[in-house]
């Protein structure tokens, strides 16, 4: 792959992971961590170009000018409150194992950037929920539920 196109998975992978509304980056940061993490060189007209390619693309990369443009993205999949809901769903689930249910935890942070997981701790502590210790039961819920949607 060519080097304008790795720096524009770059650009987007970090973006995505660690910007938010709270959380933005500069022209600057960008540059440099392009050039620290990656090795890759950019012109700050050339990471103006890739951010719009990115927009054109139809990622909500927001533009706040300033002095000095700071760059997030806006909208995501799932808001925080969704996530939230989704987190004490998985909690809550007498079905889920608590491994299973952290691994699920783990990847629904995934779809918040890194500033915003913290805000994604649950307080919800669920005295007496037996959670199971067969894992294949994920996977056996999911059977019936499709053979249900089969209508067999």
């Amino acid at each position: 792959m060519s080097e304008s196109k790795n720096r524009l998975l770059y650009i987007l992978k970090y973006l995505w992971e660690y910007t938010d509304e709270e959380h933005q980056v500069t022209t600057n940061q960008l540059i440099d961590i392009l050039q620290q993490e990656y090795g890759i060189s950019v012109h700050r007209s050339t990471l103006a170009k890739d951010l719009s390619e990115l927009q054109d693309f139809g990622i909500d990369v927001v533009t706040v000018h300033s002095t000095q443009c700071k760059y997030f993205i806006g909208n995501r999949t799932f808001e925080l409150p969704e996530l939230k809901l989704l987190i004490d769903a998985v909690e809550s689930s007498k079905f889920i194992t608590a491994k299973k249910s952290d691994e699920l935890i783990k990847k629904i942070h995934s779809l918040a950037s890194k500033g915003e997981v913290s805000k994604l701790k649950r307080n919800n502590y669920v005295t007496g929920r037996i959670k199971p210790d067969n894992e294949q039961i994920y996977y056996i819920v999911d059977t019936i539920n499709d053979a249900i949607n089969q209508e067999k």
